[in-house]
C-alpha cells in the first residue's frame, strides 16, 4: 500500500467494528497492536472512533483515507490530536465511507 511509509511484514484488517458490544475489545487492541490495523467506519461513527482511540492512550499515526477510488478521495496521515482537529474544522468532511489505518509507536508498530 502506499499509504504506508514502511515496509511491514503484518498488517491487519478489520471490518465494520460492532456499535456497542465488543467495540471497546478492538479499540484496545489497536492501541496495543504491534502492526498497523485498518478498519472500515461508517461516517456516523468516525469521530467518536478517533475520540474513544485517543482516551484509550493511542499513540502513532493515524491515516484517514474517505472515498477511495472515487473523484472526492481524499487521504490524511497525522497524529491523533491533528486528526481530531481536522475531523472538527471540517478539513476532513465527514461523508462518505472511510478506511482509517493505525500505525502504533506506543506498540512499537
Amino acid at each position: 500500500m502506499y499509504l504506508v511509509d514502511l515496509i511491514h511484514q503484518n498488517l491487519y484488517i478489520y471490518d465494520f467494528f460492532p456499535k456497542k458490544k465488543g467495540r471497546l475489545k478492538y479499540i484496545k487492541y489497536i492501541v496495543n497492536s504491534e502492526i498497523p490495523v485498518f478498519i472500515y467506519e461508517s461516517v456516523y461513527r468516525i469521530k467518536k472512533l478517533i475520540n474513544q482511540i485517543k482516551e484509550e492512550g493511542f499513540e502513532g499515526k493515524i491515516s484517514i483515507n474517505r472515498e477511495i477510488s472515487k473523484i472526492y478521495e481524499q487521504k490524511i496521515t497525522d497524529n491523533i490530536d491533528k486528526i481530531i482537529d481536522k475531523l472538527d474544522n471540517g478539513e476532513i468532511k465527514i461523508k462518505g465511507e472511510f478506511v482509517v489505518g493505525f500505525f502504533n509507536t506506543k506498540g512499537k508498530c
